[in-house]
């Protein structure tokens, strides 16, 4: 998709910024996570169940209020195309879905960055999993696990932003 509408000086960055809305929106549940379930919440199970309820609706109305002008706004094509390949990928619409996978099956770069892609992301699931339980031992509350989630996710997302910004300087 960055090829379609950016130049290739922003490609690495409008890139960062699309593979990073999933972080941006687990820092946003990690934050608004202790407003609404509360520690109270581990002594009483109903309470618990029905904040935790509340919550899952916020986030799902948030969700689809925020989809609703992608879908009404967004077009499928650019109006003036970056660059001539841009403009050829655009209007060849012949795909071959298999072609594509074989060519892929035979690509070590794209098993190198599926392989630091899980490998990263099986290391940020597991923490965000497990981030109470490790630090509830030394006195830290709920919420405080939630900042030091969010913490962590900012973090990584800022060193993404540098390190993009850094490749499109670089090409």
């Amino acid at each position: 998709m960055a090829t379609n509408w950016f130049p290739d000086d922003q490609r690495a960055l409008a890139t960062a910024l699309g593979s990073l809305s999933n972080p941006l929106g687990c820092i946003f549940g990690l934050a608004l996570g202790p407003f609404f379930v509360f520690e109270s919440d581990k002594d009483d199970h109903e309470a618990g169940k029905e904040h935790m309820r509340t919550f899952m609706l916020f986030c799902a109305v948030v969700g689809t209020l925020m989809s609703i002008p992608t879908l009404i706004f967004f077009r499928e094509k650019p109006k003036y195309y970056p660059s001539k390949i841009a403009k050829n990928s655009m209007t060849k619409k012949k795909y071959s879905q298999v072609k594509d996978l074989k060519m892929l099956g035979r690509n070590c770069n794209y098993y190198l960055m599926v392989m630091t892609f899980m490998s990263l992301y099986g290391v940020y699931t597991c923490l965000g999993a497990v981030i109470n339980n490790i630090v509830s031992p030394y006195g830290f509350t709920a919420t405080d696990s939630s900042i030091l989630g969010a913490t962590f996710i900012v973090s990584g997302l800022i060193g993404s932003f540098y390190f993009s910004a850094m490749l499109d300087k670089q090409q």
